[in-house]
């Protein structure tokens, strides 16, 4: 019974280190969550414009696009008077 218990704990620590390094990894590939709102919105404007002047389907690129990444850049764009 004591070797069930240490294995299980062995486990239980395996999997902290397991999400803290998963949680690392997220934040790795995901810098642009802390951007600040006001610089996001730049973000958005310029290349709204910029896929505007180039005129080419390939590079279309409008809010709605944008507002389908994630849950926080739906909300930047919606919470954007300017875009609408």
């Amino acid at each position: 019974l004591s070797d069930i218990d240490s294995q299980i704990r062995e486990l239980e620590s395996l999997r902290a280190k397991e999400h803290a390094n998963g949680a690392s990894s997220r934040d790795l590939i995901a810098p642009v969550k802390s951007l600040p709102v006001e610089l996001l919105v730049e973000i958005f404007s310029l290349s709204i414009l910029d896929a505007s002047l180039s005129g080419t389907p390939d590079s279309k690129m409008d809010i709605y696009t944008l507002s389908q990444v994630c849950h926080h850049w739906k909300q930047v764009s919606h919470g954007t008077p300017a875009f609408w």
